[in-house]
């Protein structure tokens, strides 16, 4: 297993996640990661932190934001967890540190790649699959060095081509991405017929079966079926084309990451199928009326109870559990 000590893990991770990590370093971080599951927690509330703290208006000073990231970890929301079920590589790393000395030919003979070059994405040896059920999410480093955080019921599939002229991956569910740009290695997902190409950016892609596709951009810029897309757009692919709203607040979309599911003016019937997937259950409505009714609210991860009392609260009903199911009644 590739060895990091815990000294360099702040720095190293600081460096993959601001974009200043090497080829190198990238994939000793993915080599490290996928070594053993554990790593996986650690990640999640480090990448949490760095989402926090980082001021995305500014260039990024990594030295700067180590400092805070170190601060951040100090106190970590222990509410915000990261479920390994499913079949997929063991998650990923936790930590920014930057003593990479060494780096290089600690890669060479860990991977067996002789000729690393910058930009160089080394061919993945074989198709794998990464996957969340209802209630679950998880984080991985993908092999090169690029991230994801897979939201609740998702599947990610990566094909035995990946980093063979391109990283394709193919996309089932709700998935963020961090990627940095490689003109010779476009990173391309596929969601539900449509086609997201990456310019170099943070960007979450949403394709339940259930809903039209939808690509939410952080920072950077994306091709959608070839409509660029830059910070704070978001687009949704429907019968007509696509779809653009530029200048959005992006909280609901990327919310998952931080454990929040956010509803801003959403239907409560629109509203169900994510909290179905979200608190595993399966909400039905005695009165098809209360699907009219508006919500907004900021859900986190807890039990079916807190959900029942989130109900209660917001639409004023009666909910009856009965194992899994809940179903929603006048008073």
């Amino acid at each position: 297993m590739p060895m990091i000590q815990d000294s360099e893990l702040l720095d190293l991770t600081a460096r993959v996640f601001s974009g200043e990590a090497s080829p190198e370093e990238r994939i000793l971080l993915a080599r490290w990661s996928q070594a053993d599951p554990e790593h996986a927690g650690r990640l999640d509330r480090l990448r949490q932190a760095w989402q926090l703290t980082e001021d995305r208006t500014a260039a990024v000073n990594v030295d700067r934001a180590i400092a805070r990231v170190r601060i951040s970890i100090a106190s970590p929301d222990r509410n915000l967890r990261t479920r390994t079920d499913g079949r997929f590589l063991p998650s990923t790393t936790a930590g920014w540190v930057a003593s990479t000395i060494g780096a290089a030919a600690m890669v060479l003979a860990l991977v067996g790649i002789q000729h690393s070059l910058p930009g160089h994405t080394p061919a993945y040896p074989g198709p794998t699959t990464y996957v969340t059920t209802n209630g679950q999410r998880t984080n991985v480093v993908l092999p090169d060095g690029a991230t994801a955080i897979l939201n609740v019921a998702s599947r990610l599939e990566l094909p035995a081509q990946f980093g063979d002229k391109t990283r394709t991956v193919n996309l089932s569910g709700e998935a963020s991405f961090n990627v940095a740009h490689d003109e010779r290695a476009p990173f391309i997902v596929n969601a539900n017929g449509t086609r997201t190409e990456v310019l170099g950016t943070e960007f979450s892609v949403r394709g339940y079966d259930s809903s039209p596709v939808e690509v939410a951009v952080r920072s950077g810029r994306v091709s959608f079926n070839r409509t660029i897309l830059g910070q704070s757009d978001i687009a949704h692919a429907g019968p007509g084309g696509i779809v653009v709203l530029r200048a959005q607040g992006l909280d609901a979309a990327f919310g998952f990451t931080t454990g929040r599911l956010v509803f801003r003016n959403v239907r409560l019937r629109d509203a169900i199928a994510d909290l179905n997937r979200w608190y595993n259950v399966d909400i039905q409505l005695d009165d098809a009326v209360f699907g009219d009714r508006m919500m907004n609210a900021i859900c986190t991860e807890g039990s079916i109870e807190t959900l029942i009392d989130l109900l209660k609260l917001t639409f004023d009903v009666e909910v009856a559990r009965n194992g899994r199911t809940l179903t929603l009644s006048s008073l």
